[in-house]
């Protein structure tokens, strides 16, 4: 983490770049950045080797708004989508075949290196030690493995962060109604699928957290299949007790 007084932004002619304080006195790391944004405050300089890439996280303090309505929108998490609303809305309808495309990628990957390790391993056996060093050289490194696994991350954020943003602008609900969204899915008779499962959830989760604090909205959890029922006990709630 950097405060501003330990970096400096220039300009560049295809955008900008920062400066950062270096372990030396009056050494600085000059770092160019794609594209042109506003930088100030506190930021985080992010190594990725496996991409030979750097990222600049910046730190923004987020206003929070308040919801303009009394709605109240309950979401049932998919695979096939992102999540379906007690309205029938399908948000994010791309999701099944993300998941498809990212177990498959991992699922392909994973058998190849169990292969190579079958093979290194006989190499070994019959004392055939430089091939087996070779295998485990160029060929079961692990920096190609997490950039996979990092790729196939990003693709489900960006479906589940286009999924909620449709809803919200939709809906525009006071109140979200999800079920608990730390379970694993479906899928628990494979390894591979059960991680990207669990990807999925988890990063939803957190960012229907992040999504509706900065819209302002409540947020309700409740047991998985059961939160439709739950919506109209919620809706006599915010219209008060009803008359007997």
């Amino acid at each position: 983490m950097r405060d501003n007084s330990l970096y400096k932004v220039f300009n560049t002619i295809t955008g900008q770049g920062i400066s950062i304080s270096g372990l030396e006195r009056g050494n600085r790391i000059r770092i160019p950045l794609e594209g042109r944004s506003e930088i100030d405050g506190n930021i985080r300089v992010v190594l990725l080797p496996e991409s030979r890439r750097i990222e600049l996280h910046i730190t923004r303090e987020i206003k929070v708004l308040t919801a303009a309505s009394e709605e109240v929108m309950a979401l049932d998490v998919g695979i096939t989508e992102v999540f379906a609303d007690d309205e029938g809305n399908l948000y994010g309808e791309k999701m099944g075949e993300v998941l498809k495309e990212a177990s498959r990628q991992l699922n392909d990957k994973s058998r190849k290196r169990n292969k190579l390790h079958a093979t290194r391993k006989k190499y070994l056996g019959q004392g055939k030690k430089k091939k087996a060093r070779n295998i485990r050289k160029y060929n079961l490194g692990r920096k190609a493995q997490r950039e996979r696994t990092r790729l196939a991350k990003i693709s489900i954020e960006n479906e589940i962060n286009r999924a909620i943003a449709e809803a919200l602008e939709k809906r525009e609900p006071k109140t979200i109604v999800t079920e608990k969204l730390d379970i694993r899915g479906p899928a628990q008779s494979k390894e591979i699928s059960r991680r990207v499962s669990y990807w999925h959830r988890r990063t939803l989760k957190k960012r229907i957290e992040f999504k509706a604090s900065a819209a302002g909205c409540r947020r309700e959890q409740v047991k998985a299949g059961i939160h439709f029922a739950s919506l109209s006990i919620l809706r006599l709630f915010e219209q008060g007790e009803p008359q007997r």
